[in-house]
């Protein structure tokens, strides 16, 4: 932006915004913290097939097309919306469409 460019900030929607994203943030975590107590247990049950598990976890973090895949879900929209943040007159409703395209477009954000 512009030096000494001012900028109209909507408190409430930036606080809707802020409560979105620890909503997810949280809901995720617990998702993963479930998962890792779930692969815990059964580590401790079956220290082979966990071992084994590893392997497969550590091969699927490295699958291309997984990789493609969030890349293609992520990235792009990600650059839209940092460029509709960037600009010196940032349009809203182009911003929510954007936000909006994000998760019927490639499915929700998990």
């Amino acid at each position: 932006m512009n030096k000494g460019c001012t900028v109209e900030l909507d408190r409430e929607k930036l606080k809707t915004l802020v409560t979105w994203v620890a909503n997810n943030l949280k809901s995720l975590e617990s998702e993963l913290m479930a998962y890792q107590t779930a692969l815990t247990v059964f580590r401790a049950g079956f220290p082979q097939q966990g071992a084994v598990f590893d392997l497969m976890l550590e091969k699927s973090r490295q699958h291309p097309p997984l990789l493609d895949h969030m890349r293609q879900k992520y990235e792009e929209t990600l650059r839209l919306l940092l460029e509709q943040i960037s600009q010196d007159q940032a349009d809203e409703q182009a911003f929510l469409k954007a936000l909006q395209l994000w998760q019927t477009n490639k499915g929700p954000i998990n």
